[in-house]
């Protein structure tokens, strides 16, 4: 007697573009609208932070210098770890990361101990979104790649646009420590339902080593690396020192933070938009 075939099963291919890779999107979306719009919030907390401490503002901005660092930095290590253990297990390491140094951060009282808080901690928890992410969804996608990977991370600007109020909100109503107390318990959940919600790509992303390092001595590379490099001290000064500054000149706490708001929604428009574009004429 014979067997009833049952549905035939997907294929990698079949599997690309379709509704589970759009959930994988909104998986990335929600990570990286958490964890950076967390880290790049902290303009808000440098004066109350600074003024609590004991510390100069200098001092305490180097704070956010330490997380750009661990978030890039660490990208290097979190994206190959997807590799070897999963996308899954590296979200929800960021998740655990994230959650223990925002704690950590509320509870400091040395300036040492908000380094290594929010530097280690909130870069960790955002190097394990970022990049493995980013390279997750490229995997889910073959004719809407670039779309996809423009939506996820447009999750950065809407984060930056929406957080930075909130977190000087919740500095005004309830102090800066308690503001980080709720950054970590809504991150860590969110992460953690992010990282649950992700699935490894099935088609594999990774390239081959040796034609990488070769490219990473070219005289085009290097102009690249330093343009980046250039471009994120433009960046990232603002994130911090604008609130402040606006402050100083009279602007309200929340109306400060809001000015890196709009930093996050220019951001939103530009990945949108530059990643249509990069699909139209390539990105160079």
């Amino acid at each position: 007697m014979n067997a009833t075939p049952g549905p035939p099963v997907p294929s990698a291919l079949d599997l690309q573009d379709g509704p589970r890779a759009w959930s994988v999107v909104a998986a990335a979306f929600v990570a990286m609208f958490t964890s950076f719009g967390v880290a790049y919030s902290f303009g808000a907390f440098l004066l109350p932070m600074s003024a609590e401490l004991g510390s100069g503002p200098g001092g305490t901005a180097a704070v956010f210098s330490l997380t750009t660092l661990a978030i890039f930095g660490l990208g290097a290590l979190s994206g190959p770890a997807v590799d070897r253990f999963g996308p899954r297990r590296v979200v929800l390491v960021g998740a655990l990361a994230m959650g223990l140094g925002l704690v950590l951060t509320s509870r400091a009282t040395a300036l040492w101990q908000a380094y290594l808080g929010h530097g280690l901690g909130v870069g960790l928890g955002v190097a394990c979104s970022y990049v493995p992410l980013v390279a997750v969804v490229g995997g889910w996608f073959t004719r809407r790649r670039t779309l996809a990977v423009g939506i996820a991370v447009s999750g950065i600007g809407l984060g930056t646009l929406l957080v930075a109020p909130l977190a000087a909100d919740l500095i005004a109503r309830h102090g800066w420590r308690e503001a980080y107390l709720l950054l970590a318990a809504v991150s860590t959940v969110a992460l953690v339902g992010c990282a649950l919600l992700v699935r490894a790509a099935p088609v594999a992303t990774h390239v081959d080593p040796a034609p990488l390092l070769s490219r990473l001595r070219t005289p085009a590379y290097l102009r690249l690396y330093v343009s980046g490099l250039l471009l994120s001290i433009v960046l990232f000064v603002p994130f911090v020192h604008l609130p402040a500054y606006a402050a100083s000149r009279g602007a309200g706490d929340v109306a400060a933070a809001t000015l890196v708001g709009v930093i996050g929604a220019a951001s939103v428009v530009g990945r949108l938009a530059l990643g249509a574009a990069a699909a139209r004429t390539g990105v160079l």
